[in-house]
């Protein structure tokens, strides 16, 4: 009994320990901004900006939540819509969220360690993604520190003995989540849902910047970008994007090889012409990445469809 009381004793201490280590994420003033980019079906692309905000606690079957909202800047208009209600359990280090559908998933967990597997999803009988945590690390920005955790996932397929690795999502404890994607699980989600993959642009407490995204060294932004644009390099042109059957890569450069990944990563088409012939794949959404000789990456997401 007394060796049962004094297990009872080191385990609330060692929660306490844990729960005094953590940097909390549900704190009034908490605010953050992401980039996300939506391409059209023809050519051209959108960039807008996810603005979300803490604003106030509500009660939903008993629970304790707090309201997140969500401003919407896009070019031509602002407008604040409800995203969810989110909790936060201390002692599990795990934040949920709870979207309009009402139902409640698990956002992300800093209690994790090297290895461990995050979620399991069945796509098919043959086929399985696995979420896993492939870092634990600390950061430091100004006053907030804390874990950095990169949860990746890789796509198993039982018919083939074939696996994939896809992609790599980073959540900052106190801070959240540098990607806000799409669902990746049936398990799992990241919040809030939003219509396309998202950087994290900036995070606020109250007043005081926390974290600005070096790579774009902006806050908020919001425009349309119109043509066949390449995200990386101007000086290569992939077209016509929609492409039917037949995709051209019109550059000076000297290309060493061109790859084509569809939207699990899977490499599907593999080649050194500029005349690409496509007519044996789906219709879709693809990812091409073209290395120079210069060893330059240029990377391109095109669509394919054959009623184009």
């Amino acid at each position: 009994m007394k060796k049962l009381l004094l297990c009872l004793i080191i385990l609330n201490v060692s929660i306490q320990i844990k729960s005094d280590n953590y940097t909390t994420f549900l704190k009034e003033g908490n605010k953050w901004n992401y980039l996300g980019i939506a391409y059209t079906t023809c050519c051209g692309s959108m960039t807008k900006t996810y603005s979300l905000f803490l604003s106030g606690d509500t009660l939903i079957e008993n629970v304790q939540y707090k309201k997140m909202m969500c401003e919407h800047i896009t070019e031509d208009m602002r407008r604040v819509s409800y995203a969810g209600a989110i909790r936060e359990n201390i002692a599990e280090q795990s934040i949920y969220f709870r979207a309009a559908n009402n139902v409640e998933k698990k956002v992300f967990s800093f209690n994790y360690q090297v290895g461990d597997t995050v979620s399991v999803d069945t796509i098919s009988p043959l086929i399985k993604k696995v979420m896993f945590v492939k870092s634990v690390d600390n950061y430091q920005f100004g006053s907030y520190s804390g874990k950095k955790i990169v949860v990746s996932d890789t796509t198993y397929y039982a018919n083939t003995g074939q696996k994939y690795s896809g992609h790599s999502y980073t959540w900052y404890e106190g801070i959240g989540s540098y990607n806000l994607s799409y669902q990746f699980s049936n398990e799992f989600h990241e919040f809030p849902f939003v219509e396309e993959q998202s950087e994290l642009l900036c995070f606020w407490n109250n007043d005081t910047k926390i974290y600005e995204n070096e790579k774009y060294g902006f806050c908020e932004n919001a425009e349309s970008r119109s043509g066949i644009e390449n995200v990386n390099k101007p000086k290569i042109i992939v077209s016509p994007n929609p492409a039917k059957n037949i995709l051209i890569v019109s550059t000076e450069s000297e290309i060493k090889t061109i790859k084509i990944f569809d939207v699990l990563a899977n490499l599907v088409l593999e080649t050194n012409q500029k005349t690409i012939d496509m007519s044996n794949l789906p219709n879709g959404i693809f990812i091409v990445k073209i290395l120079l000789s210069s060893n330059e990456m240029i990377e391109q997401k095109i669509i394919k469809c054959a009623d184009n």
